[in-house]
């Protein structure tokens, strides 16, 4: 079936990692499903098993999990409104974000810290946005960051406290102090050796101030989904901050997580919509003729509930999830080589399923809108107080390992914005503008210096 030019595009994009293609793809959305009714290369070349995605809505950064290298990288997502049809591209730079260390799920928060799972450890890890920063400024290298563990984070996070509360109880009055910039650290805030609701963390997802993650094993007793902090609170046990032992690790406990459901095992993609939690398992049911049969389920907990039902059933392997911030929800089935759409605008079971697009191996999932702030002027913005053209062309310099991807389809190609409006607006109307002179500004810079 071919692109249908008077079709109104809907304002999204849908990307989709597959570990079976070693590759990241795209397709345009149009009433649930692509309006191309195939996906189209993103990044083709250079990935061994891409999993988890994490896309910053503010900044424009599309963060991958590649679990067979043992690597996170990070690129830059450009539009292009100026053909017949809208189409993403990268800027053609690619930043090694952690490297050497197993990597599996991704999350990003609003102020841009990046969440990962670490199967080796079955940790949940935080690289802190301004990190992020520095490793792209090329201040910061991947092998210079070191963990930190959540007792000695928490020895901290006590300490900081005990040293404020000090300060407010002081007669001597003080300016206030910038906080020192971060060091090159990876920071393990729930780690499944010391937290009782950490066990094998899956899916991960934030929304606001709150981290949730699903666990593969032990969920009866951990937690099937569970619910954190992106910026982990203490627990209260008593002792006085500013007591001779505040920063004793022995005695601190683990950050507060919350179970909300032990209604399975084991679960593993999550998603989260304004009221609903969305996560994927596997459930046991009878077969016909007797027996027990496996199927895979996208289940659906209500907010301040106990109520749960399970919105699609008899999939194959379901995993990645995205809710696209309206009524719909994406699966992508990793067996069945489908990602499918399903209405979530009330609780039900047995929703209907629309296929979005046909994909061998199909695993994480990420949806780009012309809502997203980073494409609200036209392009995407950097990561930082640099202008477009010199944030390219100083991670053309500071990248370190593949500085210029030549499967990335071309070095910039062009660039372009959304339609602004309404997510559902009919309009066949699009903007765009070439970028050709702007890549080659960003090459001259790059070989000047």
């Amino acid at each position: 079936m071919q692109y249908d030019p008077t079709a109104v595009h809907s304002g999204e994009f849908l990307l989709i990692s597959s570990p079976a293609q070693h590759k990241v793809v795209w397709t345009n959305l149009q009433n649930f499903q692509s309006s191309d009714h195939r996906p189209f290369a993103l990044v083709d070349s250079g990935l061994d098993t891409p999993k988890g995605l994490a896309f910053d809505h503010n900044k424009g950064h599309l963060y991958v999990a590649d679990s067979g290298a043992k690597k996170i990288f990070r690129y830059t997502i450009l539009t292009d409104s100026s053909g017949t049809r809208p189409t993403l591209t990268t800027s053609g730079v690619r930043l090694t974000v952690i490297e050497g260390h197993p990597v599996e799920e991704l999350a990003i928060d609003d102020k841009g810290n990046l969440f990962y799972t670490a199967p080796d450890t079955n940790n949940i890890n935080k690289i802190e946005a301004e990190v992020l920063h520095r490793l792209a400024k090329g201040e910061y290298s991947p092998s210079m960051l070191e963990f930190v563990s959540q007792k000695k984070l928490q020895a901290e996070v006590k300490a900081k406290v005990a040293v404020k509360k000090k300060e407010a109880n002081s007669t001597n009055s003080t300016l206030p102090k910038d906080e020192p910039p971060p060091d090159a650290r990876i920071l393990s805030v729930y780690e499944a050796s010391v937290n009782p609701h950490v066990s094998m963390p899956a899916g991960i997802a934030t929304k606001g101030d709150k981290l949730y993650w699903t666990n593969a094993a032990e969920g009866k007793t951990a937690g099937t989904v569970v619910e954190g902090k992106t910026e982990p609170e203490m627990v209260e046990d008593g002792e006085d901050a500013d007591s001779g032992n505040a920063t004793s690790l022995a005695q601190i406990k683990p950050f507060k997580a919350t179970s909300l459901t032990e209604t399975s095992s084991g679960a593993y993609s999550i998603a989260m919509s304004e009221k609903v939690v969305f996560f994927t398992r596997n459930k046991t049911g009878l077969a016909e003729g007797g027996g027990e049969s496996e199927a895979g389920v996208v289940s659906g907990l209500l907010m301040g509930s106990e109520i749960i039902l399970d919105f699609v059933s008899d999939l194959a392997r379901p995993r990645g999830l995205v809710w696209d911030k309206d009524q719909t929800v994406y699966v992508a089935d990793q067996s069945g080589g489908h990602v499918w759409s399903f209405p979530v605008g009330r609780m039900m079971t047995h929703a209907p399923l629309t296929e979005a697009v046909e994909m061998e191996g199909a695993y994480g999932l990420e949806i780009l809108s012309n809502k997203d702030p980073c494409f609200s002027k036209n392009a995407v913005d950097s990561d930082g107080e640099l202008s477009k053209t010199e944030e390219i062309a100083t991670e053309t310099i500071n990248m370190g390992e593949d500085p210029l991807d030549p499967d990335e389809n071309g070095f910039l190609g062009k660039m372009g914005g959304f339609l602004q409006g309404s997510e559902r607006e009919k309009s066949t109307a699009f903007r765009g503008f070439s970028a050709a002179p702007l890549a080659f500004l960003a090459l001259i810079l790059a070989l000047a210096r």
